[in-house]
């Protein structure tokens, strides 16, 4: 198990004011933290499918974030590792003091072993570390010591924080969420953050080799020869432009 990263990062919003204010305040006592997130994809990255021959008709010239999108909407799991960002904004008038970040494991099962698939590629500020390990029977938190043992997140209304986090699993194929616990006007409440409904997904090493091995190119001058290719069929042909 290695770190999964949290990045913190804060913002103010103004809140509406005017004869509409009122409404939107009543929205904002409903739910008072809005969570957004989004995938951190590296300058190359993997993906995984169970799929033994997987073949997508995803444009091959598209930008890699839409790519890595939308092969995960397509069933494939991140390899080894996820990392998301996630955007926490108070909505509401009063203080908001997160508790807890949490991710709960909710399916458990051998690697992916049907189809590797990898994206080639062609400096950050300090943020706190939190690792979640996917392995073990109940995902741990940690820095060096727990997170939030020793840190407080308190939102003042219209402030936005982002966390940045990391999930890793090097044996298994795990499908998890996130919760996060947070404290308002005296409430303890929970808000469970999904990958667009859907769990995320990230699936480890199977115990032998994947069955097909697949490169997404965008390298090459002949679009015809571009997107999801085979391993082997690309190592053939590098020296061809």
């Amino acid at each position: 198990m290695e770190p999964a990263s949290i990045g913190a990062a804060s913002g103010v919003i103004n809140l509406a004011k005017g004869p509409l204010g009122w409404i939107k305040k009543k929205l904002a006592r409903r739910k008072p933290l809005h969570i957004s997130v989004e995938h951190v994809i590296a300058d190359s990255w993997c993906v995984t499918s169970q799929l033994s021959n997987l073949t997508s008709e995803i444009p091959a010239d598209i930008d890699p974030q839409t790519i890595h999108a939308a092969l995960i909407k397509e069933g494939a799991a991140d390899y080894k590792e996820t990392r998301l960002r996630l955007h926490l904004l108070n909505k509401c008038y009063d203080n908001i003091s997160i508790r807890d970040i949490r991710v709960v494991r909710t399916a458990k099962s051998e690697a992916h072993y049907g189809t590797f698939v990898k994206y080639p590629g062609g400096g950050e500020s300090r943020i706190p570390f939190i690792v979640y390990s996917l392995d073990e029977p109940r995902s741990s938190i940690k820095e060096e010591v727990d997170y939030f043992d020793t840190n407080t997140v308190s939102l003042s209304p219209g402030e936005v924080f982002n966390f940045q986090m990391q999930c890793k699993t090097f044996h298994f194929y795990c499908e998890w969420h996130i919760q996060v616990r947070y404290r308002v006007n005296g409430q303890s409440k929970v808000a469970e953050v999904f990958n667009d409904s859907e769990p995320f997904r990230t699936s480890g090493a199977p115990a032998n080799e994947f069955i097909s091995r697949k490169i997404w190119v965008w390298f090459h001058s002949d679009p015809a020869r571009r997107g999801l290719q085979d391993e082997a069929d690309v190592h053939n042909n590098w020296g061809e432009n």
